[in-house]
């Protein structure tokens, strides 16, 4: 079987592991989390890291200290996760839906229209015209680690209304622009916060984790406040806030620690899946591979997972049996996930000019393209993609 994705662990991850069970550092206090949070900060540059069990809780964390909640709004596509979309009423507020554009990001276009036609600057801030709930923040996701331009392209849209702007890069360590506005950095740095993840199945893994990186001092400086519960004085028990109970454990900060190590290594081998792809499917009618496009941004995208839209017109059958069929041959598949506007907890939530967002969730197949894919398991499933469209030509 040739695996969507699988991790990979170099002979330090059992190292460090073993040396915080030698030394009894197991939890959020152990060396390996200052290890990883500057590796991390070194990377990306960004002046700040705070080390956190998930990605989940890092966005939670976040919109709380960019001061989202009861009764809130936050812009968000709805092609994206369901986990961006619950931490938003994890704190007590409520998603708007925004459409996405061809790279499947958040259409910056559209969200733009959604500020200027269908809100009203306040004196309290950006009002919803039609459910008079206050517009906090913008949650653009870099979808399949591609660079969204909204951090840039609603910039100065977001500062002349109060707005923050929160990356969700979970899937985007890597990824970074070279060229043109915001050139030299890195996804997770161009807005007010961004955060990362360290799941399973993501460029480096602890099994489970995130992060939080800014460069803003104040924010910075209360997620490593907040996240440990909130300690005045540690040895007499002060807590002057509510803090929480987020922080990331030593042994797992040790592997993804080690998984650093071997960033540059990751993206290589995600860079020669997105090439062989590109090249052996470039003729093929109905395959169109969906990568980073931007007026805004010339970005170095870290490709971490690979998707492709198929035409069902043009090449035979749908996504849905291109799947079933890859899957005998021996090759794991996942469809995208379901928008979240069609999602039970968030039926009755508000959208705004979904035109093309379910379009594209039917079309989209992702393949494999993990830190242990081969050029020669690319070229084994194009090769079946291949035969399969010829059949039916």
């Amino acid at each position: 079987m040739i695996h969507l994705s699988k991790p990979k662990f170099n002979d330090n991850a059992y190292k460090y592991i073993k040396d915080c069970l030698d030394s009894s550092w197991v939890s959020y206090a152990g060396d390996y989390v200052s290890k990883l949070e500057n590796a991390v900060k070194d990377y990306t540059n960004a002046e700040y890291a705070i080390a956190l069990n998930g990605g989940t809780s890092a966005l939670m964390l976040a919109l709380h200290i960019a001061g989202v909640g009861h009764n809130d709004e936050v812009l968000v596509p709805s092609l994206t996760f369901i986990a961006t979309i619950n931490a938003i009423k994890h704190v007590g507020a409520e998603p708007v839906f925004m459409d996405c554009d061809n790279t499947l990001n958040i259409d910056s276009q559209k969200t733009m229209s959604f500020i200027e036609k269908e809100c009203t600057t306040t004196r309290l801030g950006l009002q919803n015209n039609r459910t008079g709930r206050l517009v906090k923040a913008i949650l653009p996701v870099h979808i399949f680690g591609n660079l969204s331009d909204a951090p840039i392209a609603l910039n100065k849209v977001a500062k002349e209304n109060g707005l923050r702007i929160i990356e969700d890069a979970a899937e985007a360590l890597g990824t970074w622009s070279y060229s043109g506005a915001g050139q030299g950095m890195h996804a997770g740095t161009f807005g007010d916060m961004g955060i990362l993840s360290f799941s399973f199945n993501k460029m480096i893994t602890a099994g489970g984790g995130g992060m939080i990186i800014t460069n803003n001092k104040e924010y910075g400086e209360k997620a490593k406040y907040l996240a440990l519960q909130a300690k005045d004085d540690a040895v007499n028990y002060v807590h002057n806030d509510v803090g929480y109970n987020l922080g990331l454990t030593n042994i797992a900060a040790a592997l993804a620690y080690s998984q650093m190590e071997d960033l540059g290594q990751f993206l290589t081998t995600h860079h020669t899946c997105w090439d062989t792809y590109k090249e052996e499917l470039k003729n093929t009618p109905g395959i169109e591979l969906i990568g980073p496009s931007s007026k805004y941004i010339k970005e170095e995208s870290n490709f971490w997972l690979i998707g492709i839209k198929v035409n069902k017109e043009k090449f035979g059958i749908d996504k849905n049996e291109l799947m079933r069929q890859l899957y005998v041959n021996g090759v794991q598949t996942r469809p995208l996930w379901i928008p979240s506007h069609l999602q039970m907890p968030y039926l009755k939530c508000q959208r705004y000019r979904l035109e093309k967002t379910e379009l594209i969730w039917k079309e989209t197949l992702c393949l494999p393209s993990g830190n242990t894919t081969t050029a020669e398991q690319c070229r084994e499933v194009a090769r079946i993609i291949n035969e399969l469209q010829k059949e039916r030509s």
